[in-house]
């Protein structure tokens, strides 16, 4: 049985899983019932994650185990959200929101710039532009000065899909 995980987190995958997404024939079958079943679903979020939690599937990186806020004995600093900033309604937005999700802009660079998030979701290019170019900037200069003062790379590795998978 293979359980359809949307993908609330977003998808991080090295050579091994983009191989196996793209030629692995029961890979291969996920993907077109996914896309001829979605209706008004997002089939490629379907797909990263149904791949990621059903590790019998045997995708590169697939998490041996699903955890969700409220688990019993479950640690939220190893769950993924943490990766990626993203502001779902009713947080506060100082923007707008598109189909429930705030649209990031310049006012959220103090925050972004900031904070331990690897990935922001999301900009619109024709939306406050220049938060999204902002940002970019202050991407590659923490790229070239290296890893901010307090930042610890621990809190990565120590996520359930980090150290919990095939």
């Amino acid at each position: 049985m293979i359980g359809a995980m949307d993908e609330e987190f977003g998808s991080y995958c090295g050579k091994e899983r983009v191989d196996f997404m793209l030629n692995d024939k029961k890979a291969i079958e996920i993907r077109e019932a996914l896309r001829q079943f979605s209706y008004q679903k997002i089939p490629d979020e379907q797909f990263h994650g149904t791949l990621a939690y059903n590790p019998h599937l045997g995708a590169p990186g697939a998490c041996l185990k699903s955890y969700a806020k409220g688990d019993k004995n479950m640690s939220e600093i190893r769950l993924p959200y943490i990766i990626r900033y993203k502001l779902w309604y009713p947080k506060p937005c100082p923007t707008k929101y598109v189909r429930t999700v705030c649209i990031l802009g310049s006012q959220h660079l103090p925050v972004l710039i900031s904070s331990h998030y690897l990935f922001a979701n999301k900009f619109h290019e024709d939306y406050f532009p220049e938060g999204y170019d902002c940002f970019e900037h202050a991407i590659a200069d923490r790229t070239y000065a290296g890893p901010a003062p307090g930042f610890d790379p621990s809190i990565f590795a120590n996520l359930y899909c980090s150290s919990e998978h095939i």
